[in-house]
This record gives structure tokens, C-alpha cells and sequence, in this order.
């Protein structure tokens, strides 16, 4: 990667992109759609977090907050994050305490085996570190959605709880702030 740049808020090209890229890495049933990730977009534009190399998507994360009534269908396991509609999505307001869902941690498969999800992470913490001090805002925790083992074996380092398992969703929980 020689050209590397951040994007914190996506435009329509990006949220192309991210359902493109969504295609090489997961099931068809895991895959976000245009339609969803821009009206997603267009509720709070604060939820991606892009990673490119010159015009080239590496990777992307999606990290939504949520109300709380979602938080506790999600929690009660009847909810996932292909249910979420903008209506789930909150906007970051001063002075707010929220629950998110990291909905997406997408590095493309020619990248995974480099430094670029440490550089997206890390990017990403800065900016919600940033927008948590410039709104005063505090994550009081972090819900996932564990669709494959590297997501699984990250949480796990993190000290995230299993709070549901069955055959419809992996959520784990836990606080990276």
C-alpha cells in the first residue's frame, strides 16, 4: 500500500465500493446491499470508516449506533444486523451514551495477510476517540455479530462476553473505550 488514505464519511461511490468488496468476503445471505448502506448513510453519515490505497477499496468498517430498543432485540436475539433499518440508527448527539454494532471489519482477501486492518482499527479508534471527545459522547458498549473465526478469535482478545449463539447469529459484547 503507497497511496493510503482515510475517508470517515462515505459518499455514494464508497458505499458502492463497500457492497462490491462485501462480495469477496462473505455469503451471499452476510452481504450489505446499495439500497441499505445509503439509507443507512443518509441517517447518520458518521458510520463508516474507509481504508483506500489510491482509488483502490481495501477495507471498511460499519459501526452504527443503535436504539435501544433495537439493542435489546439484538440482545434478546432477535434481531441482526440485516434486520437493522435506518430507524435502528441514532445520530451521535452531545452529551449521549450509546450501544453500537460493528455491522463490518472488511479487509479485501489480497490484504488480509498485511498491516491493513491494524491501520483501519487504528484509524477508526482515532476518529470515534475524536468524535467522542469533540461531542462528549460515550460508548457504553459494543455489540458484534461474529460471522467468521478471525472476527471471533479478535473479540475474544478483547475481552468480549458470547451473549447469544444459535444458528441464526454469534453476538459477543463487550468495551473497547
Amino acid at each position: 500500500m503507497k497511496n493510503i488514505k482515510f475517508k470517515f464519511t462515505a459518499d455514494q461511490n464508497d458505499i458502492i465500493n463497500t457492497v462490491e468488496l462485501d462480495k469477496l468476503c462473505f455469503e451471499e445471505d452476510e452481504q450489505a446491499t446499495v439500497e441499505i448502506y445509503t439509507k443507512w448513510n443518509n441517517k447518520n453519515n458518521d458510520l463508516f470508516t474507509l481504508l483506500y490505497d489510491g482509488d483502490f477499496l481495501v477495507g471498511y468498517i460499519n459501526f452504527l449506533p443503535l436504539t435501544d430498543e433495537c439493542v435489546d432485540l439484538i440482545r434478546a436475539g432477535k434481531k441482526k444486523d440485516s434486520d437493522i433499518t435506518e430507524d435502528d440508527i441514532v445520530n451521535y448527539e452531545d452529551y449521549g451514551n450509546y450501544t453500537c454494532l460493528f455491522v463490518s471489519l472488511v479487509v479485501h482477501p489480497d490484504f488480509q495477510n498485511t498491516s491493513a486492518m491494524i491501520r483501519l482499527l487504528t484509524a477508526w479508534r482515532q476518529h470515534m476517540e475524536e468524535l467522542m471527545e469533540d461531542k462528549n459522547i460515550i460508548i457504553d458498549s459494543v455489540l458484534v455479530d461474529c460471522v467468521n473465526k478471525k472476527i471471533k478469535e479478535l473479540v475474544t482478545r478483547l475481552n468480549f462476553k458470547a451473549i447469544i449463539k444459535n444458528n441464526r447469529m454469534n453476538i459477543w459484547e463487550g468495551d473497547i473505550f
